[in-house]
């Protein structure tokens, strides 16, 4: 019995290893990846993905996936250029930023056997240079002490960090390098003749610089004086007289030398001189020079003469003086149960008596002394 069963044991046994035998058990590699793409790029670069792939049973077709940083991921195919080489040459590195290129390279053999070579990196530069566009100086030739005014546009594909001007010019001109302002500017003034050379610097936020061609302009010797004020005018009052006048139009004005009766008294670019400090009925006149920047004078003289305004109506309690009626009641220091004296004249004034006064003329005389209504629809007192 127990031979019986050792022989059937070993029937069995033969008949596993005939049905073992009887199939053929193929272990398949996965395909190699050996990439061969650069690990850095510029802004603005066309990033070529190349890679050898393998298999002894064949590539069927490879595939990289790419992306920026966080941004969204592109799956696309990669092409076969002969051989184990294969490549995708169309990942556009964007020109306005820096962040850095990853990728994923998957491979499929002829067995359907999938290989992957993930997060290759590709550190991203910024090596675009400000671009300096539009240099220009206005006006390119003027006289001295005339403002020149040197502006430009200044790019760049991710930021501006620094603009600079440097200007050389004759002897005796101390050279600038000095930041521009604002949206790129630089606005001075030069007393000095001849001509100067300038050019624009500037700098991004990663160190990439640029410089601009070398321009010019010309500052011309000035012996020509500016013109004249003109349209002089003035208001009067009894203390003050406020005189106004149009400003020459010459670029190199500079100001206007006010005489009083003869005095030096300022020296302004303003156009008006207020007087004060004056006495009632008095004649004053104002003188006026015109000067440029380099220090030429005009030597003609544009004047005007006029008198402050004589007050008639006293306030004998507080020793005030008014031009009109209506001025000396208005007043702050006019209290009730003071005395208005009016010189003789005539009065052209609506006069509102809205305090306990007395007003009368210093004649006592009514036929000299007339008040008549400014506005006749309305009362006199």
């Amino acid at each position: 019995m127990q031979s019986i069963l050792i022989r059937k044991g070993l029937v069995f046994a033969i008949s596993i290893i005939l049905i073992i035998s009887a199939f053929s058990i193929t272990v398949s590699a996965i395909p190699s990846i050996e990439d061969h793409s650069p690990d850095t790029a510029g802004t603005g670069d066309n990033f070529i993905v190349n890679a050898t792939i393998s298999d002894d049973d064949g590539i069927d077709s490879a595939w990289v996936e790419y992306w920026f940083d966080l941004g969204s991921k592109t799956n696309v195919s990669m092409t076969n250029t002969g051989g184990d080489y294969w490549e995708y040459d169309n990942i556009s590195i964007p020109l306005g930023s820096d962040d850095d290129l990853y990728y994923n390279i998957s491979a499929r053999n002829s067995t359907g056997v999938w290989s992957h070579l993930n997060n290759q990196q590709v550190v991203v530069t910024d090596d675009g240079l400000p671009t300096i566009t539009n240099v220009h100086a206005t006006p390119d030739a003027v006289s001295q002490g005339v403002y020149v005014n040197i502006t430009c546009d200044v790019d760049d594909n991710i930021d501006v960090d620094t603009v600079k001007i440097n200007i050389s010019g004759p002897a005796g001109f101390t050279p600038v390098n000095t930041t521009m302002n604002g949206s790129y500017y630089y606005n001075t003034s030069y007393t000095i003749s001849g001509t100067y050379d300038y050019f624009i610097w500037a700098n991004d936020t990663n160190g990439n610089s640029n410089t601009s061609s070398v321009y010019d302009f010309v500052i011309q010797q000035d012996t020509i004086p500016p013109a004249s004020i003109s349209n002089l005018q003035n208001v009067t009052g009894d203390t003050w007289i406020n005189w106004t006048w149009t400003n020459p139009l010459d670029l190199d004005f500079n100001y206007t030398i006010v005489y009083l009766s003869g005095t030096w008294m300022t020296n302004t670019s303003n156009p008006f001189y207020y007087a004060t400090g004056l006495d009632p009925d008095v004649s004053y006149e104002i003188g006026t020079h015109t000067v440029d920047y380099v220090g030429n004078i005009n030597t003609t003289w544009v004047n005007q003469t006029s008198k402050t305004l004589f007050l008639l109506v006293h306030n004998i309690d507080t020793g005030l003086n008014y031009s009109t009626i209506q001025a000396a009641i208005d007043a702050t220091e006019t209290n009730g149960g003071h005395t208005i004296l009016v010189d003789p004249g005539t009065y052209t004034e609506n006069v509102d008596v809205y305090k306990s006064l007395t007003i009368r003329s210093v004649s006592g005389n009514s036929s000299d002394t007339i008040v008549q209504a400014e506005d006749s629809n309305d009362y006199v007192f």
